[in-house]
């Protein structure tokens, strides 16, 4: 027994001794400081609360510029009531581990066994487990669409949500790390099914309650409205001159991943009491034992990575030193919970407009350093790897929708990698150089990076950084190539277009007009005509609006003129095999005919590849 409390004493005072080491007055000087230099920079900050939260329980509140701009409202780091976004998912997780740690729920449960009428078939020898959900490893489909409604009224209950607009499960489950916020929002099911309560009931009596967090809450709790911030969005005018766009509220329909609301003085009582082992004024909120479980790596890839996943919890190791943590983004709303479990510290901040992304990183780069001061850098130990070519190819992003039309993200977007072998020991991606230091695992020369490469049957097929995974595809799959087929195939159908409407006005201008055979050539223009008219609708589409609430209707009109064109095209290929054999056609007639049905032909493969024909909106 003397033993025991010998080490335990030892203990103490080597955490007293940690802490100490803490500079209060630089850390808040500091934060301040990057806060106000982003307030007063050109692509400017509206506004924002901090909480830090030290060793002794005490906290530091400040809030920055303005909730409401309009009424001229300055944030309140005790009274406004700030959307925090994904940093909702620790709320989530909160509340299933206190229902976890009294054994009402197991980590290896199915979730279609405790979510009846929730389809998450796959493979019956491989279900989504209740562990798959804390961990994003669910192999859940990505989607932004339906996630939010128009209006409070058009907001789809928690149940009802998870099995009419849950996505397919496209993954293996317990294989790859692929953020989802549908995997979130099903855990909050279970919290409700297993506790035979709300969602946010549960949350209510289990957490805000006992916490003294009283002006937090899930949803749109009537009495904190009124003081909720407002989200904006920077944008440039004409004139290139910033101005701010009121966002409105967010009525979301996915409350387990980002439906809390809450102020950053409840925050640093949440923040106190995870510092203090789950305990708050002497309450056990959760198990000592919970809390570890919940900090420790529960899925990775690699020990090696930076980046490991706990439960719910995302995990930062490098340098011998860690964080726990997690990031919110959305569209007017930046927020970060970021712990430091060895040294009894943590802090929160939320802002409200983009410019907020780069505050809360700024802010993490340096509290990291002033926390962990006693941080040994070592000198990076690389091996020789032969055979990088295997390494070699393009890797896509995981998380850009595979199921529905939202896949057209990875055709438009930037979700992708190419890896190139730059010498012997180098690897090339995205223009940053990259060495081994164990036969798959690499890290980059100048940055703390590291990416880790994953094998079946000792082949190369996926890459991960530990926050995102990428699958190798073939260079037919290569988004690159079908743009690059995409444009080329439009501009033919409007040259031929364009070169008709001449050709017309040229032989009526001339008096020559003649009477062509429009029973077979008709088809084909129409074809083009229907894929032209996709063309146009899908670019007022991604001009003015952004996904997330219901189907946009200049998307549904562009997803209708594409399923004419494929409707249309059966007919178009029999126009132009009567073209073919017709005698009075000109044979280079034939051939510029040819090449608009070639191209059309091009352009409804690549458009059925990204599931962009019909209505593949679930």
């Amino acid at each position: 027994m003397r033993r025991v409390l010998l080490i335990l004493g030892c203990a103490v005072l080597s955490s007293s001794a940690a802490q100490g080491q803490l500079d209060r007055h630089r850390m808040e000087q500091v934060v301040d400081s990057i806060i106000g230099s982003y307030l007063v920079a050109e692509d400017y900050l509206t506004g924002g609360v901090v909480a830090l939260v030290y060793p002794d329980g005490s906290s530091y509140l400040k809030g920055y510029g303005l909730a409401d701009i309009a009424g001229r409202r300055p944030f309140d780091p005790k009274e406004t009531v700030v959307e925090v976004a994904s940093v909702s998912k620790l709320i989530t997780t909160t509340a299933f581990l206190s229902l976890w740690e009294e054994g009402l729920v197991s980590l290896k449960d199915t979730v279609e066994r405790l979510l009846p009428g929730v389809d998450l078939d796959y493979d019956p020898a491989r279900p989504v487990l209740v562990e798959h959900l804390l961990t994003h490893t669910s192999g859940l489909d990505d989607r932004m669409t339906y996630m939010e409604s128009s209006t409070k009224e058009g907001m789809v209950p928690l149940q009802e949500f998870d099995r009419k607009y849950l996505p397919a499960v496209v993954w293996e489950p317990g294989r790859f790390f692929n953020y989802s916020n549908y995997g979130m929002n099903l855990l909050a099911e279970v919290v409700q099914q297993v506790s035979r309560q709300a969602f946010a009931d549960v949350v209510r009596d289990r957490l805000l309650i006992p916490l003294d967090m009283d002006r937090s809450g899930i949803g749109y709790p009537p009495d904190l409205m009124p003081d909720l911030m407002h989200r904006y969005h920077l944008k440039a005018d004409d004139n290139d001159s910033i101005f701010t766009e009121d966002q409105g509220v967010k009525w979301t329909n996915i409350p387990g991943a980002n439906g809390f609301k809450t102020t950053a003085g409840d925050m640093a009582r949440f923040i106190r009491m995870y510092l203090d082992s789950g305990r708050y004024q002497g309450q056990r909120i959760l198990r000592q034992e919970t809390v570890v479980d919940a900090w420790r790596t529960h899925f990775s890839p690699d020990t090696g990575l930076y980046y490991q996943q706990g439960l719910g919890w995302r995990i930062l190791q490098k340098h011998g030193k860690r964080i726990v943590f997690h990031d919110g983004d959305d569209r007017g709303t930046e927020s970060s919970l970021v712990l430091f479990p060895d040294k009894g510290f943590g802090y929160f901040t939320a802002f409200n407009d983009q410019v907020g992304a780069s505050a809360k990183r700024a802010i993490r780069d340096a509290l990291w350093e002033l926390v962990h001061t006693d941080q040994v850098v070592r000198p990076k130990q690389f091996v020789h790897t032969s055979g990088l070519d295997r390494f070699t190819g393009v890797y896509l992003y995981m998380n850009d929708g595979q199921a529905s039309f939202e896949k057209l993200t990875a055709l438009l977007g930037d979700v992708r990698l190419e890896v190139v072998q730059l010498n012997d020991s180098t690897l090339g991606i995205d223009d940053r150089r990259y060495r081994a230091l164990a036969p798959l695992l690499f890290e980059e020369l100048e940055i703390n990076s590291r990416v880790r490469f994953m094998e079946d049957d000792g082949r190369v097929t996926h890459l991960t950084f530990g926050s995102s995974t990428y699958r190798k595809v073939p260079a037919w799959k290569d988004p690159q190539w079908h743009q690059l087929a995409l444009a080329a195939s439009i501009l033919i159908i409007i040259a031929a277009f364009l070169g008709w409407t001449l050709m017309g006005l040229t032989r009526i201008i001339r008096g020559r007009v003649r009477r062509p055979a429009w029973s077979h050539r008709a088809w084909i223009m129409a074809d083009g005509t229907a894929i032209l008219l996709f063309v146009v609708f899908l670019f007022i589409t991604s001009r003015t609006t952004m996904l997330g609430k219901e189907v946009p209707t200049m998307l549904v009109a562009a997803l209708t003129a594409s399923l004419l064109a494929a409707v249309l095209f059966p007919l178009n290929l029999w126009a132009y095999s009567k073209l073919v054999r017709a005698e009075d056609v000109k044979k280079l007639v034939k051939w510029g005919y040819g090449l608009l049905v070639l191209a059309i032909t091009i352009v409804l493969a690549i458009l059925a590849a990204y599931h962009l024909i019909g209505y593949d909106f679930v």
